[in-house]
């Protein structure tokens, strides 16, 4: 643990997540400029670095200028690299407890009231989770975190463990989104949208860079079939809580019935 840098009297330390990978480390000024923009400035950005990124095959070459920005931000070494969720895993063993967290992405320029808001939300309700943008992906409601995704740190408890068993699939470890939301389903953690909250009802970000994106990457490990293998196999490990498991039986009995119908009608 590192000494935070004090809060406020009575209120809970916020802590921001963020990781990237050797091709972007060196486009990350923008994001962490916004950081320090915000009406709500955190008390500690985590930077999660592994020793060697498994998507680049390459180890990580830190620009001198990341000093610049302390104390605020503080470059985690990881041994695992855990994907886009490093974010999140990362930050596990360096958190005040309790605190607020918020992970975000390394290539946006995030608006000035981007924490403020998600750091409202989350410290009024502690059994809830916020983004600024959420939606329904089979049985799973998901926040996407490029927009944001806030945690009262207590809530993380196990997430550790749900990571273990639910990046065995490499569609799973490509959308860190799907499976951390998962993971808040299970535990009975609502994802909350604050999308009501943008004064333009536009984004809360402004892309910084186009370098080596999630959704530029094809195949099996293209954002559509992750998401879609990638919730196949939560379900099909039982990851998902029994609640989610039961609607998802029964959507599948749905159309199964709906199948045989249209067949007899036919006949």
């Amino acid at each position: 643990m590192f000494d935070m840098i004090n809060p406020a009297p009575g209120t809970l330390p916020l802590v921001v997540g963020v990781t990237t990978l050797p091709s972007r480390i060196h486009s990350m000024r923008p994001m962490l400029d916004s950081l320090l923009a915000q009406t709500h400035p955190p008390d500690r950005v985590l930077l999660g670095l592994p020793h060697l990124s498994l998507r680049e095959a390459r180890p990580y070459e830190q620009p001198a200028w990341l000093a610049d920005y302390a104390p605020m931000l503080h470059v985690v070494p990881c041994a695992q690299d855990w994907g886009p969720g490093t974010k999140l895993l990362a930050c596990l063993e360096h958190l005040p407890e309790p605190c607020v967290l918020v992970i975000a992405d390394d290539d946006m320029y995030y608006r000035p009231f981007f924490l403020a808001q998600l750091y409202r939300y989350q410290s009024y309700d502690r059994h809830s989770s916020f983004s600024y943008c959420t939606y329904r992906y089979g049985p799973i409601d998901v926040a996407q975190g490029a927009d944001g995704f806030s945690f009262y740190s207590p809530n993380l408890a196990g997430v550790a463990d749900f990571a273990q068993a639910a990046l065995r699939s490499p569609q799973v470890r490509q959308v860190d989104d799907l499976w951390i939301s998962a993971f808040l389903q299970s535990r009975g953690i609502e994802v909350q949208s604050l999308r009501h909250l943008v004064p333009d009802q536009g984004n809360v970000y402004a892309t910084s860079h186009l370098l080596n994106q999630l959704h530029q990457v094809s195949g099996d490990l293209g954002r559509g079939q992750a998401m879609r293998e990638g919730t196949r196999f939560l379900l099909e490990q039982g990851l998902l809580g029994r609640r989610a498991q039961a609607e998802a039986l029964l959507r599948k009995a749905a159309r199964r019935a709906l199948a045989l119908m249209a067949l007899m009608a036919r006949a």
